[in-house]
């Protein structure tokens, strides 16, 4: 009886709920099942084309099933029974509850800036369903996608518990604005994931344990645990790792073509990726690889981009490394490779900046690929050594720790020189390894442009020729019979050695001369015979030198004891080690600068590769080298350290061709005024036959450093000139503001008894009528009593305001301005000194006249001289 009335009470409902309509909730809102909850009295959800407005708090609790359901900002829609939604879902309020949602509309429209935090279950049953971009969803129940239906996610789904199923042709698809966030493993039964879409991001969470074969847009794996892949992958986006989560390879491989981010700060949490088969970085733009902390560490490395994949932490690759395109870049940071697998292959662009790139495998490792590869520093520490195949550089250090390393047969190494202070070299070999293959390229770098000067130099490689350097193009030789032919007459040969029995140079004359290592080489420094145009980079080839090995040296001859050695290895090299290690040496060495000047270096010094010296042998027997001695931090290019306090250098210079010495002072403590080998230094006269030279003495010996005690109340020093050239010449005082061993230096001309003051004024000039005879000076250094000098007269300048000189264009003039006729000598030399034309002698007065030009175009200077004065000017013709 009771189910009869209440099929006669709905017939007296409204017609209209006999057909679909809107139904719109009162703002009371209340119990579905009330008709009272309902504008009009009238309950909805028995017609499925009904569409229904939650403008109230509804609470749903009988089944329904409705067409376009809206819940309005502010209301809320409680759920617990079923309902069926064939329309478009709008919630802009809040759907809570348990009951269960099922999702019938094809191209329906899941939306809305509301809370959707229902607990109960949900079905996709239909296709095209779509959750709009703006909308959050966050549940904790199940969500299936039923049989043949399909949903697009373009919002933020997160479900917090339970897993999603995919039935038999269905489909879940995450939109380019789309995020889903999952707790638990898909459950596949016949459907299929698309992750496909650029911008889309997959986070699996705490209990997911498996990353599906399939592709994604970005990853996330957060939630700690393991999560392993169960096939290949491909990320089109960012991979991300949390913190405590790890990420298990599975032996299968991952293509990422944006950002590898690793959020853990320990190797005991996700010491990455050691069941990673591979990694390939595939991106357009700029990728990076980055860890919190630590090192990242993956198996096989493929760089196949169009962009750069850029480092911003420590990198392991525990097997091959391919740099097949784009770029692969160590960053700013210069971060550290750590390569333990086989092939470092580069045939794309290896950007090292400043970085490391550690060999320390187990087996052989190879560098190989097409690409000229530059490397930075390379570190070897693989007992099986490492070899190179086709042509690869390094810009900075190479160390060995164990093992062998060198290129192949058809591969080379090239140690680059990029300038003064910058260039390739090798740190010590330790015993038991060493540098293989004779296809290794030791750089030199020479300063330019430059006069052509003699230089010494050495080689760092065993068993290379004089051909490696004449074979240079912009590296010009005469009399050796190399591609440059001669320069004459008389016959010009450019490359010498030395020998201290009779202290003569020997022509070196022929381009198949062995380079002998450890001996040193004077050579005419030019890329035309006349200058350096430009600074001159040229190589040594073969095998470097490496281990302990001695040069003979001898003592007691014409030389003085000194020997033209050389620095053997690829590598600076520390001078007081090597007076340690052989125990016959001076313990300074000297260089010879552009100008003709021999420079010495205080306590040792650092000498470079390449660098030839010469170093005073106390008695004869052998230099000692040994790889101990190398520095590897040192870059120096003039082989000259900082001076240190109370080391004063005493230069010596003349204005007609520059060639000029120098002689140091040094005061220490300890040292004693008379002569001992390992504080002073012989004097050895310049190579050059023109050059003007200088020199102290103690004992009756001629120094070129001379150590003198710095606790005296006074000390008098001898100091000689002797001219190679006339014209004015001066002596210049460097470090006189480090002299703190004594408070007063004074120069005093002992041929016209003038003293200077050094502290008024360090350079002292003076002309030279009559060259070659021996000029003597004192220095006097006090620690009391008067300091005064007389202040050097000042040059006339009357005959220079007087006289110009300048080249029309069809030869040299002078122009005279003198009141009264005067007898004037003119002399035109070369930069060598040598005089290249008759002498001049004429009466002028304020006139122009012609000089007598020389016979080729080059720089000249003109030397005036009357009674009284005479001039040097310098001039191009």
């Amino acid at each position: 009886m009771k189910g009869f009335l209440y099929a006669i009470a709905l017939s007296f409902v409204s017609v209209s709920a006999l057909q679909a309509a809107t139904f719109t909730s009162t703002a009371a809102g209340g119990l579905w099942s009330n008709p009272a909850t309902w504008v009009g009295g009238v309950i909805p959800g028995y017609f499925v084309g009904d569409d229904v407005i939650i403008n109230g708090n509804v609470s749903q609790n009988i089944a329904a099933d409705i067409n376009n359901l809206t819940v309005n900002p502010g209301c809320t829609f409680g759920r617990a029974n079923q309902i069926a939604i064939r329309g478009n879902f709008v919630n802009n309020g809040s759907m809570t509850g348990n009951g269960v949602t099922n999702f019938r509309g094809n191209n329906t429209t899941i939306s809305g800036t509301g809370t959707f935090t229902a607990a109960g279950d949900w079905y996709i049953r239909a296709t095209g369903v779509t959750i709009a971009a703006g909308t959050t969803i966050s549940k904790s129940s199940y969500f299936q996608v039923s049989n043949n239906a399909s949903i697009t996610n373009n919002g933020s789904l997160t479900l917090t518990t339970e897993t999603v199923q995919i039935r038999t042709n269905s489909s879940f698809t995450n939109g380019s604005t789309g995020f889903l966030d999952v707790r638990k493993n898909f459950d596949i039964q016949g459907g299929t994931l698309n992750f496909t879409a650029v911008g889309n991001t997959l986070r699996l969470n705490t209990l997911v344990t498996q990353v599906q074969h399939t592709s994604y847009g970005n990853l996330v794996l957060l939630g700690g645990g393991t999560k392993a892949l169960t096939g290949n992958t491909v990320v089109s986006g960012n991979m991300t790792i949390g913190v405590g989560t790890n990420f298990n390879g599975a032996t299968f491989g991952i293509t990422v073509a944006g950002n590898w981010t690793n959020g853990n700060t320990t190797t005991t949490v996700n010491n990455v990726n050691s069941n990673l088969a591979f990694i390939t970085f595939n991106g357009t733009g700029t990728q990076t690889i980055t860890r919190a902390s630590g090192t990242e560490q993956f198996n096989t490395v493929d760089i196949s981009t169009s962009g750069t994949v850029l480092l911003g932490c420590t990198l392991r690759v525990n097997s091959d490394l391919f740099i097949n395109s784009g770029t692969f870049d160590v960053s700013a940071s210069n971060h550290v490779i750590d390569f333990r697998g086989n092939g470092f292959y580069d045939s794309g662009t290896f950007n090292a900046r400043q970085g490391t790139v550690l060999f320390q495998g187990t087996g052989p490792q190879t560098i190989d690929g097409f690409a000229t590869t530059t490397f930075w520093n390379i570190t070897i520490n693989n007992l099986a050594g490492v070899s190179v195949n086709f042509t690869k550089q390094l810009d900075n250090l190479l160390t060995i720790t164990q093992g062998n390393f060198g290129p192949n047969a058809f591969g080379s190494f090239v140690l680059n020189a990029t300038a003064s202070t910058q260039y390739g070299r090798i740190g010590p070999v330790p015993a038991g390894s060493s540098l293989t293959g004779n296809t290794w390229s030791a750089e030199g770098y020479v300063n330019g442009p430059a006069t052509a000067y003699w230089q010494y130099f050495s080689t760092p490689i065993n068993g290379n020729t004089l051909q490696d350097w004449d074979g240079d193009p912009r590296f010009y030789m005469s009399g050796t019979g190399g591609n440059d032919g001669n320069a004459c007459c008389p016959l010009f040969y450019s490359v010498r050695t030395y020998s201290e029995p009779t202290n003569t140079y020997t022509n070196v004359t022929s381009v198949s001369t062995p380079l002998v290592r450890g001996r040193g080489y004077m050579i005419w420094t030019a890329d035309n015979l006349s200058s350096l145009t430009a600074p001159l980079i040229f190589d040594s080839r073969g095998t470097p030198s490496f281990g302990s090995f001695s040069f003979p040296v001898t003592a007691g001859g014409s030389g003085g004891g000194y020997n033209l050695v050389g620095n053997p290895y690829a590598c600076p090299i520390n001078f007081n080690s090597v007076v340690s290690a052989s125990g016959n040496l001076f313990s300074s060495f000297l260089i010879l600068q552009e100008n003709g000047t021999y420079t010495t270096n205080p306590n040792g010094g650092v000498i470079g590769p390449h660098q030839g010296f010469l170093c005073a042998a106390t008695s004869s027997g052998n230099i000692q080298f040994q790889e101990s001695q190398k520095n590897t931090t040192a870059l120096p290019n003039l082989i000259r350290e900082a001076d240190p306090d109370n080391y004063l250098r005493i230069t010596l210079t003349n204005v007609m061709n520059g060639l000029g010495g120098e002689a140091v002072v040094q005061f220490k403590p300890d040292a004693v005024a008379n002569f001992r080998n390992t504080e002073d230094l012989p004097f050895i006269a310049s190579p050059y036959e023109l050059a003007s030279n200088i020199w102290t003495t103690a004992e009756g010996k001629e120094l070129l450093l001379n150590a003198q005690s710095g606790n005296e109340e006074e000390i008098l020093i001898p100091l000689y000139v002797k001219p190679g050239i006339y014209g004015r010449h001066s002596i210049m005082f460097q470090g006189l503001s480090r002299l703190s061993a004594y408070n007063c230096a004074l120069l005093e001309n002992a041929q016209t008894g003038e003293v200077y003051n050094l502290a008024e004024n360090n350079v002292i000039d003076f002309d030279v009528q009559v060259p070659g005879n021996e000029m003597m000076f004192r220095l006097r250094f006090k620690n009391n009593g008067d300091c005064k000098g007389q202040k050097p007269v000042a040059a006339s300048e009357t005959l220079s305001s007087q006289v110009n000189i300048f080249n029309n264009g069809s030869g040299l003039r002078a122009t005279f301005g003198f009141t009264e006729l005067t007898d004037v000598k003119i002399e035109v030399y070369n930069t060598l000194g040598q005089l290249v034309s008759e002498p001049q002698q004429q009466r002028v007065g304020a006139e122009t006249i012609s000089i007598i030009a020389p016979k080729s175009e080059n720089i000249y200077l003109v030397r005036i001289s009357t009674a009284n004065e005479t001039i040097t000017k310098k001039i191009y013709y």
